[in-house]
């Protein structure tokens, strides 16, 4: 029997049960900590309450108070974890009077063709933002990030763990 019709009826909630699962055998497999993409806070809420998968799993975002987090899973003690693959990015506008929100961030990204679950947290002030992103997608967004919207921007990878220094809405 499926074990994911204990949590939900939902398709695509049941995909990521099955997904989750799929990481749990693996990382059994290859002794190693294997992370997800990044999750709304509906799905770590469903992965949460998964018996299956209790003590196997925890949760990432690349800060402690990220609302957008991945899935770290980790079925044996002593796994190899080469630490989770979050990119931080520091934007900046070149011009003065530059003035920018988390859509025309997320637009921008999306506009590359970044799928939403590789973008963690977007935190912007208007003219400068941070944001975090799946490691996978760095270098992409490192060489073809150039605007967001109309604005010209300088990005650069900041360290990670290190608190946003802009304040979340």
């Amino acid at each position: 029997m499926d074990f994911t019709n204990k949590y939900t009826n939902n398709d695509e909630e049941k995909i990521l049960l099955r997904k989750i699962d799929d990481l749990m055998r693996r990382s059994r497999k290859t002794y190693s900590a294997l992370y997800s993409h990044f999750l709304t806070p509906a799905e770590q809420a469903l992965i949460m309450k998964a018996d299956e998968f209790y003590g196997a799993v925890s949760l990432c975002g690349g800060y402690d108070e990220a609302e957008r987090r991945l899935c770290r899973v980790q079925t044996e003690e002593y796994a190899e974890d080469s630490g989770a693959p979050i990119r931080l990015y520091h934007i900046k506008a070149t011009a003065a009077d530059a003035e920018f929100s988390h859509r025309d961030i997320l637009g921008s990204l999306m506009g590359l063709g970044i799928k939403r679950e590789m973008v963690g947290d977007i935190i912007t002030d208007g003219s400068s933002a941070q944001f975090f992103c799946h490691s996978s997608v760095s270098e992409f967004i490192e060489l073809n990030l150039q605007k967001v919207g109309r604005y010209r921007i300088k990005i650069s990878v900041g360290t990670l763990n290190e608190p946003p220094v802009l304040q979340t809405e």
